[in-house]
């Protein structure tokens, strides 16, 4: 039995039919709440000493954040005006100060001291590694690098530049520190450059990697010049693009390899550090005729890994592309280039793939320039599709109106972020009539029971912890797998919203369900669809508010108008998933 009536509804609303015309688009409906914000007191900094600038945070899976910090305030000058900060979405996850430059590095000799400091990244347990500069007695452009991890235990240094090399050959010395990561089972990993006697830019590149002990320490897991774990002996790497590491700790990357047996044609290999291939060029895809011949790097969440695969054949046009994702050692095409997908243009097809966003359940999301009938390149030729439960689905494309406007398109789409809950973010630049470089950037989120929200856009006001706030600049964390991100597998999205007056990173939990539009504190989605939300619809309704704008009149996406098809769909979707929850 349906929780209440669409028709008695409508009539108590005395039969509301509005017409909002010419709206510049509303924001969603979202409880958007403070983490942090400039002029507030730095955590852990002597009283008086104050945030004035912050980074755009990344962000784990289960809500832990670290980002960068400027200070000011008593007692800071240009020598200790920036940090490193640690903190969380959850209770008992308020910020903490893991390092801040001008003072002597945990384990280090006195009189040394940071210099600066980069940004961390962190994982599920809170840990955080980042690389910092060193500056005092002794130091110098060979040995001011170093590579930091704040965990439950210290905060200590791993490696160092102008130090030996551990488990090569003697005499070598590392010369850089790049690309940090750290898994959720606290495995880490990073790359070097080293230097010493015999070494060109050839040989001089190794990837570390280290256990989650608490007396480990780093271990060579790759090197040029070394054999490649699961080929033949004498069968070597030449060279690797950046690898990532998999919740567990698993290292994967893209590797290009040297020796007997291989040339130009098989030489490319996505790898892991188990030793496994999982595609080689020159190896056929699975289940096809094709041939691999180019990939690009790997993305990794939980079992799945995901990349871009250039394939030649029986079938395939010259230089075809596609989106392929492998797990549980099943290699599968998710897209490829000369098909269509069927939310898009029955005459557009697929023509070039971006690097996949994935999270747990398989979920995807892609970026892609399309060809055919009706494209115009540089016009409407860019499009973003994200996995809807059954199948694959266009979430976005540049040219198209955006939901809940009628002078408002998309002019460019940024790479997406995708977490197991279902959720899709990205960030887009605007055009259309009004719209100038103050009002022209957004941040956007997209799931299949909700279509496409407005999330923040420049220039519209939007509410943050109750005040009214007027963004100038969105930033985000966006990438993938154990890249920096910056929404939660849960759906929580955290991102940082410049103003005139400040600069405040922001938390809001993102709807699985158009019909969660309020909690019991008012407006804003709670991740439960209720008797709050069905409140706040008839009120909204009633009202002849934009924020009971939840469906289109060809389809899920916002409209701009509030009629009788919004009621029918709010009824529909609220019964659904009221009922189906036991509310």
């Amino acid at each position: 039995m349906p929780l209440f009536s669409a028709k008695a509804t409508a009539a108590r609303c005395g039969a509301v039919l509005l017409v909002l015309s010419g709206t510049t688009g509303a924001l969603a409906q979202l409880s958007q709440q403070p983490i942090a914000s400039t002029g507030t007191q730095a955590a852990g900094a002597p009283s008086g000493v104050r945030v004035s600038s912050l980074s755009a945070p990344a962000v784990t899976g289960n809500g832990r954040i670290g980002y960068i910090a400027g200070l000011s305030g008593l007692g800071v000058n240009g020598a200790n005006n920036r940090a490193v900060f640690a903190g969380g979405v959850g209770p008992g996850m308020s910020p903490r100060l893991l390092a801040r430059i001008g003072t002597r590095p945990a384990g280090m000799a006195a009189g040394l001291t940071i210099a600066s400091v980069d940004a961390p990244v962190i994982n599920a347990s809170g840990a955080a590694l980042y690389t910092a500069t060193l500056a005092g007695r002794n130091v110098t452009s060979i040995n001011n690098r170093v590579l930091m991890i704040s965990d439950s235990r210290s905060t200590r240094v791993l490696a160092r530049t102008g130090a030996a090399a551990l488990g090569m050959p003697a005499g070598t010395t590392i010369a850089d520190i790049q690309s940090p990561m750290i898994a959720a089972s606290g495995h880490l990993a990073f790359t070097v450059a080293v230097t010493g006697t015999g070494y060109t830019s050839a040989n001089n590149r190794a990837v570390y990697t280290m256990a989650p002990s608490g007396v480990a320490v780093p271990q060579v897991a790759v090197r040029q010049g070394g054999q490649v774990a699961g080929m033949a002996d004498g069968v070597v790497w030449a060279n690797f693009a950046t690898p990532v590491l998999s919740p567990t700790g698993e290292l994967v990357m893209l590797g290009f390899m040297q020796g007997a047996g291989i040339d130009g044609t098989n030489d490319a290999v996505i790898w892991t550090g188990a030793g496994r291939i999982v595609a080689r060029t020159g190896s056929p895809l699975p289940g096809t005729a094709f041939t691999l011949r180019t990939f690009s790097p790997p993305s990794i969440t939980g079992g799945t890994i995901g990349f871009v695969a250039g394939f030649d054949g029986a079938g395939a046009e010259l230089g075809e592309f596609g989106v392929l994702s492998e797990s549980d050692g099943t290699l599968s095409v998710v897209a490829r280039t000369e098909q269509s997908d069927p939310s898009m243009d029955s005459a557009a097809t697929w023509f070039m793939f971006g690097q996949p966003a994935l999270a747990a359940g398989g979920r995807v999301a892609f970026l892609a320039t399309m060809a055919g009938e009706g494209v115009t390149a540089g016009t409407n030729d860019l499009g973003l599709w994200a996995s809807s439960g059954t199948g694959l689905t266009l979430v976005a494309r540049t040219g198209g109106a955006v939901p809940g406007t009628t002078d408002a398109f998309f002019d460019t789409i940024s790479q997406p972020t995708v977490s197991a809950s279902g959720h899709a973010v990205f960030s887009a630049t605007l055009r259309g009539t009004g719209i100038t470089t103050s009002n022209n950037t957004a941040l956007f989120a997209w799931h299949a029971r909700t279509g496409l929200l407005t999330v923040a856009r420049t220039g519209r006001p939007m509410q943050i912890g109750g005040a009214t706030r007027i963004p100038v600049q969105l930033s985000t964390m966006i990438g993938s797998d154990s890249r920096p991100n910056c929404l939660t597998q849960a759906g929580m999205l955290v991102y940082l919203v410049r103003t005139a007056e400040a600069s405040i990173m922001v938390r809001t939990t993102l709807p699985a369900s158009f019909a969660d539009i309020a909690g019991p504190a008012g407006r804003g989605a709670d991740g439960v669809v209720d008797q709050h939300d069905l409140a706040a619809f008839i009120s909204a309704f009633s009202a002849g508010s934009v924020f009971a704008d939840v469906t289109g009149v060809t389809g899920m996406q916002r409209d701009g108008r509030v009629t009788t098809a919004d009621l029918q769909a709010f009824n529909s979707e609220y019964n659904s998933m009221a009922v189906s929850s036991g509310r």
